[in-house]
């Protein structure tokens, strides 16, 4: 079972909110969408992320070499967008739809950290209405260091991975492409693009199953919480299950509620990353 990467984002800033076209997109934005004139209307809640309206997505700078355990993250673009993307000199690192919506993470470079992660360079999200740019959403402001701290350690940028939040129309972001908590979500409707936290449930399972937030929450926290939703872990030892590894550095975590079943990824201290139940046909 794989989860989709993030390091949780720490401190909630001051809501941004952009109508003009920022330094990234090259050229101005809009074009014919619903909304307000101009194109979409676009804002952040976080203070560590912006989005602004594009109409195209610049050329890369000089590209920061892939590390050799990271070289199987990128993939080929599979839209139109990811592969002009791919074109400009970027590394696309995923593609998530949703109706006539299209999100594509991309970065400049991957660098490997710990617990088989690779964190982005310079990581961005694209997003297309019918295969037209509309916005970017990036850091509020540019990594000076290339992800590397003062003594040369690495460390996770704010984007480098996003897909389609279960059972919803919005998308999510995560900071690398190994297993993490996500950290924030795109949610899109008419005239309107909103990057925010994340929605205190999710549902799974065609809207059958309802789990409750529990990413970056200890393991003890996380048992807490959805004991008192009716989960019991499977086989526990003193109300928690023993760890499974599942690959370096990640453990998985089993609960029942009735026939349904909860698996849940938790790094290293036990911190919840990542969680689906199995849907039943």
């Amino acid at each position: 079972m794989r989860f989709l990467p993030a390091l949780l984002i720490g401190a909630i800033g001051a809501s941004a909110s952009y109508d003009a076209v920022g330094s990234l997109t090259g050229q101005a934005g809009g074009g014919n969408h619903e909304g307000p004139p101009g194109g979409y209307r676009v804002s952040s809640t976080i203070g560590e992320l912006r989005i602004d309206r594009a109409s195209m997505v610049p050329e890369a700078p000089p590209r920061r070499e892939i590390e050799e355990q990271c070289r199987d993250r990128p993939i080929a673009p599979t839209t139109s967008v990811g592969r002009e993307i791919a074109r400009r000199g970027w590394h696309v690192v995923s593609e998530a739809r949703v109706g006539d919506h299209l999100a594509i993470a991309y970065v400049r470079g991957l660098l490997f950290g710990t617990s088989a992660m690779c964190f982005a360079v310079d990581g961005h999200v694209a997003l297309a209405d019918r295969g037209r740019l509309i916005a970017i959403v990036s850091a509020a402001r540019p990594d000076p260091t290339d992800g590397h701290g003062p003594n040369g350690e690495v460390h996770p940028g704010l984007i480098g991975y996003v897909y389609k939040v279960p059972g919803s129309a919005n998308f999510r972001l995560a900071d690398g492409t190994g297993a993490g908590p996500a950290s924030a979500e795109i949610r899109i409707s008419p005239g309107s693009i909103a990057v925010g936290r994340l929605a205190p449930r999710d549902l799974f399972c065609r809207g059958r199953v309802s789990i409750p937030n529990i990413y970056s929450l200890s393991m003890v926290s996380a048992a807490r919480i959805l004991r008192r939703e009716g989960w019991r872990p499977v086989n526990a030892r003193r109300g928690l299950q023993e760890c499974q590894m599942v690959e370096l550095g990640f453990c998985e975590f089993r609960y029942r509620r009735g026939s349904q079943l909860l698996e849940i990824t938790a790094g290293e201290e036990h911190y919840v990353v990542g969680y689906q139940p199995r849907c039943r046909a």
